[in-house]
C-alpha cells in the first residue's frame, strides 16, 4: 500500500475542487442549453400555432331561363305612320314570386350608348331612330335578371320604314 505524501492531499485537493469547478461549469451551461432550447421552443410553438376552423354552407344554382309569351304590337294603325313596337313578355316560371327580376332591354343596329336598358315591368316599348330614307331591320333582345344571375335571352324582330326622317311603318316580324 502506498502512502500518500502531503503533497500528493494538496494535489488530491485540487482535483477535487478543478471536478467541483468542472461540474459547477457543466451545470451552467446545461442550464443555459435547457434555458434556450425552452425559449427558443416556446417562441417556435407561437409562430407555429394553427387555429383549426370549420364552414359549412349550402349553395344553390338557379336557371332563369327566358322570358314566357313574348309579344309585339306593332305601333300606328296596321303598323303605318309609327315608329314604335310594344314588346311584352311574363316573368321566366322557374323564378318564384318573391324573386326580384328586373330586364335587360337592347337592340341592334344602333344600340344605346350606355349598353342594355334596364326595365322593372313586363313590357317595353321601342321608338325607333330617325333614319333619312330607308328600312331598317332591328334585333330587340331581353334578358331576365335576378341579382347577378342572367337568363336566357330572346331576340324579337322588326323592321322599320322612314322617308325624309318622318316615320312610314314599324311592324313585328316575331314572334
Amino acid at each position: 500500500m502506498t502512502r500518500r505524501t502531503g503533497r500528493d492531499r494538496s494535489s488530491s485537493r485540487r482535483t477535487g475542487s478543478q471536478r467541483s469547478r468542472c461540474h459547477v461549469a457543466a451545470a451552467a451551461c446545461a442550464a443555459a442549453a435547457l434555458a434556450l432550447t425552452v425559449g427558443l421552443a416556446a417562441s417556435g410553438t407561437d409562430a407555429a400555432w394553427q387555429a383549426s376552423e370549420r364552414a359549412e354552407a349550402t349553395f344553390t344554382a338557379a336557371t332563369l331561363g327566358s322570358i314566357e309569351s313574348p309579344g309585339c304590337t306593332s305601333g300606328g294603325i296596321a303598323g303605318l305612320l309609327a315608329s314604335q313596337v310594344k314588346l311584352s313578355w311574363e316573368r321566366p316560371t322557374s323564378l318564384s314570386q318573391e324573386t326580384d327580376v328586373s330586364y335587360e332591354v337592347s337592340w341592334a343596329p344602333d344600340a344605346p350608348p350606355d349598353g342594355p336598358l334596364t326595365v322593372q315591368g313586363l313590357e317595353y316599348t321601342f321608338d325607333a331612330p330617325s333614319k333619312l330614307l330607308g328600312t331598317t331591320m332591328y334585333v330587340l333582345t331581353v334578358t331576365p335578371v335576378a341579382n347577378t344571375w342572367r337568363g336566357e335571352p330572346f331576340s324579337y324582330k322588326a323592321s322599320v320604314t322612314s322617308a325624309l326622317t318622318l316615320p312610314v311603318t314599324a311592324v313585328c316580324l316575331t314572334p
